[in-house]
């Protein structure tokens, strides 16, 4: 992965100010850059970091206006152009092609073509592996599943009976795909286990990130639209609807039979009562609590969420709560002592 500057501006089309002979062993932003690191100047607003940095070298626009002691890659774009850097840079995970002899497949398994399984893997009976897909050390595909083409599940994974993976679906480490739905019928017995018998239907082109939960419907599917993207740690209950190119940040948690429309985007660790329907495009901030319906472009604020117009009245009158107590207490002081002289 070392390569020198000039070589990089290559990479770039850019141009190379002062020794294009300096050596680059990896990228980092500008504050947290080491010697042999790469950096960028994304934008004004970071020229007070360019000052301090460790970097051997950046990345900087055509008008870049300071002085700088080490090497410079001149380009259009700087973020763009490290962008294109940073394939390059990954450490390689891939494994090599087939089936590794210490997977375990069932007999009438369906393997699509040029399919990778790495060590430890298992693949159930009845399952079938689209084209080109890649089960990494440890993945688990249940009975009956369908894992489309393209599809990359990283190790630990866990796509439970039936579960459908369409198209280019990425699964990070440790996500479990048609987990049981939390149901219970409560008596002076307990609570009776209610048996989850749908499944999850897992849309082309949808990346999840690490240690996330989809339940398995308890009639019928949970879907995840197409292109919909959710970050680590998130959990989608049973019969969870989430429309098309949904963004859902970290620490989300979406209750049961609740529906997301096309294109929500969630900031991190808000939560969704159940049987919702929040309507496309609508945008949630981190931390609000969504209690009731909302209609399509809404922008959600607060616990519980509302119109990020009206919560802000709300904070606003509420800061200022302290004070206007404070003078209800000098007015009944002042009333009081007014009738006491009265009488």
């Amino acid at each position: 992965m070392e390569r020198t500057v000039e070589a990089l501006a290559g990479e770039v089309g850019g141009t190379v100010v002062g020794d294009g002979t300096v050596r680059i062993t990896g990228l980092a932003g500008l504050k947290d850059a080491r010697a042999g690191d790469l950096s960028f100047v994304a934008g004004p607003e970071f020229l007070r970091f360019v000052e301090s940095t460790h970097a051997s070298a950046l990345l900087v626009g055509e008008r870049f206006p300071l002085e700088f002691d080490r090497p410079r890659i001149r380009v259009d774009d700087p973020a763009a152009a490290m962008e294109r850097l940073v394939p390059s840079f990954r450490v390689d995970e891939s494994l090599p092609r087939g089936v590794d002899p210490r997977a375990s497949l069932a007999d009438d398994v369906v393997l699509g073509d040029d399919v990778t399984i790495g060590p430890g893997a298992t693949v159930a009976r009845g399952a079938s592996i689209g084209d080109r897909a890649v089960l990494h050390p440890g993945v688990h595909v249940g009975p009956g599943c369908v894992i489309g083409a393209d599809c990359e599940l990283h190790s630990g994974v866990v796509v439970r009976a039936r579960a459908t993976l369409g198209a280019r679906v990425v699964l990070h480490a440790g996500t479990i795909v048609g987990a049981d739905g939390f149901g219970y019928r409560s008596s002076k017995a307990g609570h009776e286990k209610l048996e989850h018998v749908g499944t999850v239907v897992i849309e082309d082109d949808v990346e999840i990130g690490a240690n996330c939960v989809v339940d398995r419907a308890r009639f019928g599917r949970t879907v995840i639209g197409a292109g919909t993207k959710i970050d680590n740690l998130c959990q989608v209950a049973h019969n969870v609807r989430l429309g098309r190119a949904c963004l859902l940040a970290a620490q989300v948690g979406v209750s049961g039979s609740t529906v997301l429309g096309d294109g929500v985007v969630v900031g991190g660790q808000a939560g969704f009562s159940q049987n919702l329907d929040v309507g496309a495009g609508t945008m949630v901030s981190a931390r609000a609590g969504v209690i009731k319906d909302h209609a399509p472009g809404s922008v959600l604020y607060g616990n519980p969420a509302g119109e990020r117009t009206e919560k802000k009245r709300e904070v606003v009158a509420l800061r200022r709560l302290p004070g206007l107590l404070a003078r209800l207490k000098r007015l009944e002081a002042i009333c009081g002592s007014e009738r006491g002289e009265a009488s």
